[in-house]
């Protein structure tokens, strides 16, 4: 197993996506999520090893059933003496982005970006040109490459393959029923964010047409539940339109 966050790929990999940190985006104000490597453990353990620690010698009295109460005592003292560790339950979380794990919509549509072309990203603004009163015309804004994502071309291709299948047959396939998925594939995953109190963030993201990615659509509802019931209805009258404006530039 990995000792350090340079070799654990539950942490390099999403890194390399991007995730963890700001987009480059020209808006004031971008949040860089979180991967939370092994100095943030450490910090939080550090940050309240006093109460886990308190815990762990008082018990939880307040707790009647017996067989909780335990386990609770029991996870307590665990956290006292080694919270700073990754764990199982830890490599579960990362592996599908739940946890300590905190993104943004439009991290993950620059991630999906990444799959779409094989690895090849661009840095996400939304001016593509600015006018100077002074000036007799616009000026354009080039477009900026973004760092490039070293995924192996086989790997690519599966998830690619995956994701065209969870729109076609699998989770998002009821929200995309009747729709013409011949002329506009679309390639894509449902998710459902947990949150500590209320519904799950309903999330899906996407790209199309699959066979040859133009458009990503990032899709995060809070408190609105699973990702087939509230964001994959909203990506579908999204890539509708998009699916009409390539067809009639």
């Amino acid at each position: 197993s990995a000792s350090t966050d340079e070799n654990d790929p539950f942490i390099t990999t999403p890194r390399a996506f991007g995730l963890g940190e700001r987009t480059g985006i020209d808006l004031p104000g971008e949040t860089t999520g979180r991967v939370p490597g092994r100095e943030w453990r450490r910090s939080q353990w550090e940050a309240n090893r006093e109460q886990t620690c308190n815990r762990a010698e008082t018990g939880y009295p307040e707790v009647a059933d017996k067989d909780r109460r335990e386990l609770l005592e029991a996870i307590a003292k665990e956290n006292c003496e080694y919270g700073y560790l990754y764990r199982g339950g830890d490599a579960a979380n990362l592996s599908i982005g739940q946890g300590d794990v905190l993104v943004t919509p439009l991290q993950m549509a620059q991630a999906y970006g990444a799959i779409a072309t094989g690895g090849t990203t661009m840095t996400p603004r939304l001016a593509d040109a600015y006018l100077d009163p002074q000036a007799p015309v616009a000026t354009e804004l080039p477009p900026i490459d973004g760092p490039t994502v070293p995924i192996d071309p086989q790997v690519s291709a599966y998830l690619r393959d995956a994701l065209t299948t969870v729109v076609s047959d699998g989770t998002a396939a009821f929200g995309f029923e009747g729709f013409d998925l011949d002329a506009w594939p679309v390639a894509g995953k449902t998710g459902s964010a947990e949150r500590g109190a209320g519904n799950d963030v309903s999330w899906f993201v996407s790209f199309a047409p699959a066979t040859s990615p133009r458009y990503v659509v990032a899709v995060a509802i809070t408190q609105a539940g699973l990702g087939s019931e509230a964001a994959v209805p909203v990506a579908r009258t999204i890539h509708d339109r998009l699916r009409s404006l390539d067809a009639n530039p």
